[in-house]
């Protein structure tokens, strides 16, 4: 199928005769790393077959400890990271794991998160006598000139 105008059978390389053409690199990354043990063995088994340029890793999972020593056998061509993980498994700060032993559903965060009612006092060390930091609507109180939960006071909004 032929694209709007250029003609059929054209070749692309011909608009770029006596410039040299830039190659476009493809990165494969696995995801989820660490998450199980069928699916580490999996992302592992692909990535010393060398078909992954990279792996991230969910390091809050169960399967975690035991699945980080396959990294150490992984070629040097594979970049391993860190996947940002906001809904799987149990928190590693102690002060969220204090508000959430475990992490909350994605749809739930989005909604804890539309309502202004996500944890703030666990991600910036402060504490609060509410386990949850952010009592229901109907009793919380907000300052509009700091910003502040007067509830609990140690919310910035």
């Amino acid at each position: 199928m032929s694209r709007p105008g250029r003609p059929q059978g054209e070749d692309r390389s011909a608009q770029h005769e006596g410039t040299p053409v830039s190659r476009r690199v493809l990165t494969l990354c696995a995801d989820d790393f660490g998450l199980s043990a069928p699916i580490s063995r999996g992302i592992a088994m692909l990535a010393r077959a060398q078909r992954l340029s990279a792996v991230s890793c969910i390091t809050n999972a169960a399967h975690w400890r035991e699945a980080a020593r396959a990294l150490r056998g992984l070629p040097l061509s594979v970049t391993v990271g860190l996947h940002f993980n906001l809904t799987e498994g149990r928190p590693l700060s102690r002060e969220l794991a204090r508000v959430w032993p475990e992490l909350p559903s994605l749809p739930r965060l989005l909604l804890l998160s539309h309502l202004h009612q996500l944890p703030r006092c666990a991600s910036n060390g402060r504490r609060s006598s509410t386990p949850s930091c952010r009592p229901p609507a109907a009793r919380r109180r907000w300052s509009t000139a700091t910003s502040t939960c007067t509830t609990c006071r140690c919310c910035a909004r």
